[in-house]
């Protein structure tokens, strides 16, 4: 037995992204545990709280098995090998390790993705997820991801094919996905780094004494589940425009 689980924070765009989530587990009449939990602070923090949230649904569902996803994925079809990973003894964790090779980054080596997790309720499986917490605890701005292929390369783990880990936009020929991600973990990531932006350019104006700046943002609509996405491209003209006076 198993079930799918994920967390997102709350009072943010996430709500969106795991609404569909939420709908694709009901049409497919998959079991799941959505949990909305406050926000850490940063990107970082949120990110970092992976290890932590599956320790706790590990012992919450207990003795079920986990099936992790990002808040920002939607099953596409029926996921018919966790049931067979949920069968065999000697798997504990299954993850995909993304071929880059097959896509644009012809010269990236393959990356480890946390994205979609299979865990079984095993001791094992608790000890590698209580190492990713230690492991995270080291450096407060590594990525989620790094800490547990730092933690893997000490265990034995199983393969996800690409199907369970489709990227949306990087992985298109992927056909019949099971589990598509949008990437919006990216999209946080921009909007904090345009934020620093106007921060730091508004202080500057401050110092310089020049006019009020054009751009004006409220911060917390900013962060809000109904801004609309920010440009890639806008974010760098803003990083260039910062520029100017630095």
């Amino acid at each position: 037995m198993w079930i799918i689980v994920a967390y997102y924070t709350k009072n943010t765009y996430y709500e969106e992204y795991v609404e569909k989530l939420r709908l694709s587990l009901k049409k497919l009449s998959l079991p799941y545990d959505l949990v909305g939990i406050e926000n850490k602070g940063d990107w970082y923090a949120n990110m970092q709280y992976k290890p932590v949230f599956l320790s706790k649904a590990l012992q919450k569902h207990s003795p079920k098995s986990i099936i992790y996803v990002d808040c920002d994925a939607v099953f596409c079809r029926y996921p018919t090998l966790f049931d067979k990973l949920d069968g065999l003894p000697n798997v504990n964790v299954a993850v995909h390790l993304l071929d880059h090779s097959k896509y644009r980054r012809k010269q990236h080596l393959p990356e480890l993705l946390s994205g979609t997790i299979f865990l079984k309720n095993t001791d094992t499986t608790k000890k590698i997820v209580n190492e990713w917490i230690s492991e995270c605890k080291k450096n407060s701005k590594l990525w989620d991801q790094i800490a547990l292929a730092n933690i893997l390369k000490r265990y034995r783990y199983h393969l996800l094919p690409e199907e369970y880990c489709v990227i949306f936009d990087y992985m298109g020929s992927v056909k019949d996905p099971v589990i598509k991600h949008f990437q919006a973990s990216r999209e946080a990531r921009q909007r904090e780094v345009l934020v620093q932006c106007i921060f730091r350019r508004k202080l500057v104006e401050l110092a310089l004494g020049r006019e009020q700046i054009v751009l004006e943002y409220d911060v917390q609509a900013f962060f809000s589940k109904d801004t609309k996405v920010i440009k890639y491209n806008y974010i760098v003209l803003l990083l260039g425009f910062q520029g100017d006076y630095v």
